[in-house]
């Protein structure tokens, strides 16, 4: 078991140069290197190790291989590759992902958690909007990964338009996942409000994918509080990135058609909503159109009803009209003829009634007439042509005239005397 550096590869000769390490576990102490060298059966063994892991041979893996010992008189002493362990490198990555998993369940159980067999993320419980159409991106825009996305996004058949923010950056190797979390920050820090960010990554090597094992990243992955969509395309394994994010998709293109299926899912929700109306509608006006013939068969038939009934009253009433009337004016002619018999007697009794009252005015004025008082004794008395009704009115020395039954006296008052002498 080593670890290869300074690995060089001539294809034209099927030959590879690099030297095998041994370094201690916990400290990174170099312990042994030595050089090696892998020709035409070897390389075979090479090429079937990149078939099954999907993992260049390069510089910076680790591999349990089966070498012989050659030695040169002119060269010194090579190890020769003779044939590669696949299993143990396969071992070794998924060693090293389950051990990113354990740390993180470990330092960040605030937002990432365990639940049976599945993952739970802060970011995985984010609920994506019903319609996706403010895009963070985040890839390598030369890379055709990103064409393919686009290409697949903006062509869609069913004409929907989307706005992407790009955010380009390295996504291919460990030491790049630096990069993609100042993307993340950078898209944080935007402070647009974005519906998701998608990071996207094409096809490629085992060892192309191991920067979306990185601790950090996945971290802030699992942290981050927009919905994220992985497109990273693997057909193998999936990355631990993938687990932390809110949606994963295998390739550039599933994310854009993951995209627009969601949209579609939720135009299609509105058209059902729409028919499902329309259907009720539908129903409630055939229901009311029910309800009114019946209403108005049930207004037709009471009408009927009603107007038989009226029919039969206005009979009865016209019967009545015309019939009342020759009662009406019989009673009333007797009523003028008793009218008539008594105005012809009422003019005598009511003359012979008023004589009576006349006689009796014309007793009372005579009675009351000035000629019938001077009989009686009394006298008017007469002061500057103005009768005297009171004392007051006279003083002593007035002249004064006393008309008498018979006489008018003109008097001089010698004296005058307040009271009465006696009552009358």
């Amino acid at each position: 078991m080593a670890d290869v550096s300074d690995h060089k590869f001539y294809a034209d000769k099927e030959s590879h140069y690099f030297d095998l390490v041994e370094k201690d576990r916990q400290s990174g102490k170099l312990i042994a290197r030595m050089s090696a060298v892998s020709w035409s059966e070897g390389s075979k063994h090479i090429a079937a190790f990149e078939k099954s892991t999907g993992q260049k041979f390069t510089s910076g893996i680790q591999v349990l291989c089966k070498v012989q010992i050659d030695f040169h008189i002119s060269y010194g002493m090579k190890l020769r590759l003779m044939d590669i362990d696949v299993s143990f490198t396969l071992g070794e990555l998924e060693k090293q992902k389950r051990e990113t998993i354990e740390r993180l369940l470990r330092e960040c159980p605030d937002f990432i958690t365990k639940q049976g067999d599945q993952i739970i993320t802060k970011n995985k419980g984010l609920t994506i909007h019903p319609v996706l159409q403010r895009i963070a991106l985040i890839g390598s825009k030369q890379s055709a990964g990103y064409g393919d996305f686009m290409h697949t996004l903006m062509g869609n058949r069913f004409g929907y338009s989307f706005q992407v923010d790009t955010y380009h950056t390295q996504v291919q190797g460990e030491a790049n996942a630096t990069l993609l979390v100042e993307q993340l920050i950078r898209v944080f820090q935007s402070k647009q409000p974005y519906d998701i960010v998608v990071i996207i990554r094409g096809g490629g090597a085992e060892t192309d994918f191991l920067l979306f094992n990185d601790f950090y990243l996945c971290k802030a992955i699992a942290k981050f509080p927009i919905p994220i969509i992985t497109g990273i395309g693997h057909l193998k394994d999936q990355s631990i990135a993938d687990l932390m994010a809110n949606t994963e998709t295998n390739a550039p293109t599933k994310a854009a058609e993951f995209i627009i299926a969601h949209n579609r899912r939720f135009e299609e929700e509105i058209m059902y909503l729409q028919q499902t109306v329309l259907i009720r509608v539908q129903q409630q006006l055939s229901n009311a159109r029910r309800q009114m013939n019946q209403v108005q068969n049930i207004v037709t038939n009471v009408s009927r009803e009603l107007l038989a009934g009226h029919h039969k009253t206005l009979s009865a009433v016209s019967h009545f009209i015309c019939s009342e009337p020759i009662h009406i004016l019989s009673r009333e002619r007797e009523k003028i003829q008793y009218f008539k018999n008594s105005l012809l007697k009422f003019p005598l009794r009511c003359l012979k009634k008023e004589q009576g009252f006349v006689n009796i005015y014309k007793s009372m004025i005579k009675v009351a007439s000035p000629a019938d008082t001077l009989k009686r004794g009394f006298a008017i008395i007469v002061k500057d042509e103005k009768i005297i009704t009171s004392g007051e009115q006279l003083t002593t020395g007035d002249i004064i005239q006393v008309e008498l039954k018979d006489s008018i006296l003109t008097v001089e008052i010698k004296d005058k005397t307040d009271g009465r002498k006696h009552d009358l």
